[in-house]
C-alpha cells in the first residue's frame, strides 16, 4: 500500500508550506481536505493532507506520479498548484472549487436524465482525453471526483493514482501487486465518508490486476454512466465479490432496468464495459462521441442551476472528499448478491469463447483504429501513383502472400533500419521485429495470452500474437474454425462493410507448421479500407493465432517490409 492508516487529527489553523489551513471540508481515515489560504498571495486553495508519513521510496514514487499531473492545464481538470511534505507526510495544493461534487448533486439511487448525462460525459471525456494525450491516466474516475466549478463547468479531481503511459492500451511499466488488496481495504467501510470507499466499484478488471491502462478510465466512466442512467451500479456486493464480478461477470443490460433507454446507448455503454481494454473504444473521446451519436442529441450543455435531491443548493464543500458528519451518503444501493450466485456466474463465464471475446484486440485496435483521423493521416501521407502496372505477387515463402494491388505507388512506409529479437516465454515464441517498433508487455486473461507489436508513427498498423492455453483450447475444433471465430468477433463489433476471404490454399508455413490463413476487410470512416489477416495453428496442446493489420493502400508494402520478416523469423521455444 502507498500509505498506512493512522489517526486523523484536525489541523485547522496550522500552516503547511505556504498555506494556512482555514477549515476542514472533508476527511477520511487516510486523508483530509482543507480550505486554505496562501500566506503571502492571500489566494485560496484546497489542501489535501495524507495522514501517515511515507517511506523515502514511496515519496519519490508519488512525486514522479504527481509531476505530470501538475502539468495538466485544461478547463475540466482541477489544477494542481503544489506538492510538498510535512514531517514526511505528503500534502497536495489544488484549486479550490466550492460547487461540490456530482456525487453530492446526484446521490446514490438517483436517475439522471440522458441530456444531462451527455453534458457531463462531454466535459469529463474532454479532460480525460487531454490527460491521455499527455501520457497521464486518472485511475479513479467516479462521481466523487467530478467537481462543479464556476459557470457550471465540471473539473476532474484526484489524479492521485495516475500513471504514465508507455504506449496506448499497455500497462505502465511499474505494476502494483497490492492494488486489489488496497482497493478491498479502502472499500471495506463503504458509506462512511471515506476518500476511497467506493473506488473498487468503478475499477476496471485490469486495474484490479495491477495494470493501469488509459482504457481503465473509460471503464470507470462507463460504470458512472450506467449508474446515472438506471440509478444502480452494475456490480454490488462485498468488495471481494465486486472485484470478481468486474473480472468475470457481465453487467445486466441497461434496458432490463429501464426499458426507455435507447438501445444504441446501451450498446455503447456495454462496449466500454468490456472486460478487456483492447475491446473497448479506441479512446475516451470516441466513447463520448458514440454516446452523443446514439442519443440523437448534439451540443448538449449543463443547465444554469441545479439542486440536490433534498432541495438544497449545491454545497460549499470541496468535493475531493465527501462531507463529514451526517451528510455522508450510505453506499449500498441494493442488497448484496449471495456469494454462491456470484460464483455460479463466474463458472459460467470461464469458457474459451468468453476469453476470445475478452481478449480480442480486433474491436479496439481495428474497428476503433482512428476512423476519420486514420483516413486523413494515410491519405495525406500517400504519394501519388507513378505507374498503372500490376504489382507482381511476392515469391513463395514460408509466410503468407499478400493480395496484389491494382496500381503501384512510391513507397509510403519507411524500411526498418534493423530488426531485433524478442523472446516471449509467456507465448512460447521468439521472433524478430523492427527496431523502431514498440513491443508491448504480454498480457493474460483467463488463460489467453497476447503480445502486440506496433510502430510509433504509423496508425492502423499492428502485429499481434495470441496463445490459447490452460484448457481454453479444448473446445477449438481446428485452426480454420478459430480464424472464423476471430472474423465473427470482428463482425459482432460493427465493422462496416465487412467482407472476408475463404481460407488460403495452400496453407503458409511458419515455424515449421502449416497455418490456417484467412483475411477480412472493412471500410473505416471516411472510406479507408482496412484489412486484417488471421493465421492460426495448433502447436502441442495449445492453439496460436496471429493478426496483422494495415490500411489497404499500404498493405502490400507493410506485408513486404514488416510482416513477412516477422513471420519468417517466428519460432516456438518448445
Amino acid at each position: 500500500m502507498l500509505y498506512q492508516e493512522a489517526a486523523v487529527s484536525d489541523l485547522t489553523g496550522q500552516q503547511l508550506g505556504n498555506y494556512r489551513l482555514l477549515r476542514l471540508v472533508g476527511q477520511s481515515k487516510t486523508a483530509s481536505v482543507y480550505l486554505a489560504q496562501h500566506v503571502r498571495l492571500r489566494t485560496q486553495a484546497a489542501i489535501k493532507v495524507w495522514a501517515s508519513p511515507l517511506q523515502t521510496e514511496q515519496m519519490e514514487r508519488f512525486q514522479r506520479e504527481m509531476q505530470p499531473v501538475a502539468g495538466l492545464i485544461h478547463p475540466n481538470i482541477l489544477r494542481v498548484l503544489d506538492f510538498e511534505w510535512e514531517n514526511a507526510a505528503p500534502f497536495l495544493a489544488m484549486d479550490y472549487v466550492s460547487g461540490g461534487s456530482l456525487r453530492r448533486l446526484h446521490q446514490r439511487g438517483s436517475v439522471v436524465s440522458l441530456p444531462l448525462v451527455l453534458a457531463y460525459v462531454k466535459q469529463v471525456a474532454s479532460a480525460l482525453q487531454y490527460a491521455h494525450d499527455h501520457d497521464v491516466i486518472h485511475g479513479d474516475v467516479r462521481p466523487e471526483n467530478m467537481l462543479v466549478g464556476e459557470g457550471r463547468a465540471l473539473q476532474l479531481s484526484d489524479f492521485g493514482q495516475a500513471f504514465l503511459i508507455q504506449a496506448p492500451f499497455v500497462g505502465a511499466g511499474e505494476q502494483q501487486p497490492a492494488l486489489a488488496e488496497e482497493a478491498s481495504q479502502d472499500a471495506g467501510d463503504a458509506g462512511q465518508g471515506e476518500v476511497s470507499s467506493s473506488a473498487v466499484y468503478y475499477m476496471a478488471p485490469e486495474q484490479l490486476q495491477g495494470k493501469l491502462h488509459s482504457a481503465s478510465d473509460q471503464y470507470g466512466l462507463a460504470i458512472t454512466i450506467y449508474e446515472w442512467l438506471c440509478g444502480e451500479l452494475p456490480f454490488v456486493g462485498t468488495p471481494e465479490e465486486v472485484m470478481m464480478q468486474h473480472s468475470q461477470a457481465e453487467p445486466e443490460p441497461l434496458r432490463s432496468k429501464r426499458a426507455e433507454i435507447p438501445e444504441a446507448i446501451e450498446q455503447a455503454v456495454m462496449k466500454a464495459l468490456a472486460k478487456d481494454p483492447w475491446q473497448r473504444f479506441r479512446s475516451i473521446q470516441r466513447f463520448a462521441a458514440a454516446l452523443e451519436r446514439a442519443s440523437g442529441l448534439q451540443n448538449v450543455a449543463l443547465p444554469v442551476s441545479e439542486t440536490l435531491a433534498n432541495g438544497e443548493p449545491v454545497g460549499q464543500e470541496n468535493a475531493s472528499l465527501p462531507a463529514t458528519g451526517s451528510e455522508a451518503v450510505p453506499f449500498v444501493s441494493k442488497p448484496e448478491e449471495p456469494a454462491a450466485a456470484v460464483a455460479a456466474t463466474s463458472r459460467k463465464l470461464l469458457s474459451r469463447r468468453t476469453a476470445l471475446q475478452g481478449l480480442s484486440i480486433v474491436g479496439a485496435l481495428v474497428v476503433g483504429s482512428g476512423a476519420g483521423a486514420l483516413a486523413w493521416w494515410w491519405q495525406s501521407h500517400q504519394p501519388a501513383p507513378v505507374a498503372a502496372n500490376v504489382k507482381p505477387t511476392p515469391t513463395a515463402s514460408r509466410a503468407p502472400t499478400a493480395t496484389p494491388s491494382t496500381a503501384t505507388t512510391q513507397e509510403a512506409l519507411p524500411a526498418p533500419a534493423s530488426f531485433k529479437q524478442a523472446r516471449v516465454p509467456e507465448l512460447n515464441i521468439s521472433l524478430n521485429y523492427p527496431s523502431d517498433w514498440t513491443m508491448h508487455a504480454p498480457e493474460k486473461s483467463l488463460g489467453l495470452t497476447r503480445v502486440a507489436f506496433t510502430p510509433q508513427q504509423l496508425p492502423g498498423i499492428s502485429f499481434l500474437v495470441y496463445r490459447y492455453a490452460d484448457g481454453l483450447s479444448t473446445d477449438i475444433k481446428d485452426a480454420d474454425t478459430l480464424n472464423q471465430d476471430h472474423i465473427a468477433t470482428l463482425a459482432s463489433q460493427g465493422a462496416p462493410g465487412l467482407q472476408n476471404t475463404p481460407p488460403a490454399a495452400p496453407k503458409p508455413t511458419i515455424a515449421g507448421s502449416s497455418w490456417s490463413q484467412q483475411s477480412a476487410s472493412y471500410v473505416d470512416q471516411p472510406g479507408l479500407k482496412i484489412t486484417v489477416t488471421f493465421l492460426s495453428v495448433q502447436h502441442g496442446k495449445d492453439y496460436y493465432s496471429i493478426y496483422y493489420i494495415a490500411p489497404d493502400i499500404v498493405l502490400d508494402e507493410a506485408t513486404k517490409k514488416y510482416y513477412h520478416p516477422m513471420l519468417n523469423s517466428l519460432q516456438f521455444l518448445s
